[in-house]
């Protein structure tokens, strides 16, 4: 599955969504930046875990940042998606 038809997907059949804004300065393009939960989950773990998702733009600073590294660190080892 693409990745877009794998958000769309997940973000239709969501029951709940909600978003949680970084309280840090941004990313490196200094863009807000924001986390969302679908169903209490939070989806940019997800897109990390099913390897739809790289962290090039990742501060130390930001929420989740260790859940992150260590999402990519497996995702990266079980060749998910594009780390096939």
């Amino acid at each position: 599955m693409k990745e877009s038809s794998y958000t769309c997907q997940r973000i239709q059949w969501a029951n709940r969504i909600l978003f949680e804004y970084d309280t840090t300065l941004g990313d490196s393009y200094d863009r807000k930046v924001a986390i969302i939960f679908l169903d209490g989950r939070n989806f940019n773990l997800e897109l990390v875990e099913v390897g739809f998702a790289n962290l090039k733009y990742l501060k130390d600073t930001m929420p989740y940042v260790t859940e992150y590294c260590a999402a990519l660190i497996e995702a990266q080892v079980a060749g998910v998606d594009r780390w096939k």
